[in-house]
């Protein structure tokens, strides 16, 4: 499963469903943003799907963050920047992912559900801290007076997901 964030909103593509639509999606895309995209989400996807078009541009947070001097994973870097997510998805992690997408293949009502709600809060945070990573590495430049206020907002909080299934798979540690 693929979550998209755009100034449309987001869009959660599930195989089955919709997932093979990818291509022609990120075909329309100039920029595409991802944390640790250039190691993981990229190279298996161009794996799945090899007519992924190489027209666009990519941002891994991941790197222009380190170069800023954060370090660790998603929610980690999240935590430090003061945009840590509240409740019970904030202990899920990748390990999680996949066991929630295992338990959806096998008909578990809500595991779908809370996949892509975690998902959701994934990308929710990206804009955010490319937001921030832009004014820090501007700071000091002609560029740091240029406005990025104008982005849409996406909070992941408003859809629905399965307490019993996150307390399911976070017995498993990674």
């Amino acid at each position: 499963m693929v979550g998209l964030l755009d100034k449309s909103g987001f869009r959660a593509l599930t195989r089955g469903d919709d997932l093979d639509e990818l291509p022609e999606i990120l075909g329309r895309y100039r920029l595409v943003i991802t944390y640790n995209g250039a190691s993981f989400d990229l190279p298996f996807l161009r794996t799945e799907f090899p007519d992924i078009p190489d027209a666009f541009a990519h941002i891994d947070l991941r790197w222009v963050l380190y170069r800023l001097g954060y370090r660790g994973g998603l929610k980690r870097i999240e935590y430090a920047t003061g945009l840590h997510r509240p409740g019970e998805l904030s202990g899920l992690n990748g390990f999680h992912a996949v066991l929630l997408w295992e338990l959806a293949q096998q008909g578990e009502e809500g595991a779908l559900d809370t996949l892509i709600r975690y998902n959701a809060e994934d990308v929710a945070s990206l804009p955010k801290l490319a937001e921030m990573a832009v004014r820090e590495l501007a700071n000091g430049t002609p560029m740091a007076k240029t406005d990025l206020t104008n982005q849409p907002a996406f909070d992941g909080h408003s859809l629905p997901y399965d307490s019993s299934i996150v307390r399911y798979v976070t017995r498993f540690s990674h």
